[in-house]
């Protein structure tokens, strides 16, 4: 698993909340986004959007499907990183 060093503490935190943290900071906590796009899910993880695709058929990645559309749960992309650690 790719892991970046804070500048502050230098503590080690994962990829995806670092990439998650980039998001615009205008954003007040209360429109944080929960859950993401297909493709803006697979941009986070660094996968393609097909890879993600079979990730969710083979279930392993969660996904909501309200609608036509998959929305990947913000945790569950942290849980698939977490859980794919070597």
């Amino acid at each position: 698993m790719n892991l970046v060093h804070t500048k502050k503490t230098g503590e080690p935190i994962s990829l995806v909340e670092t990439r998650l943290a980039e998001e615009p900071e205008e954003r007040s906590p209360a429109k944080a986004k929960l859950a993401y796009g297909m493709h803006e899910a697979a941009a986070l993880i660094s996968v393609s959007y097909h890879t993600l695709f079979r990730l969710i058929k083979k279930g392993e990645i969660k996904s909501v499907r309200k609608t036509r559309t998959h929305l990947i749960p913000r945790k569950e992309l942290e849980r698939f990183i977490e859980d794919s650690a070597i």
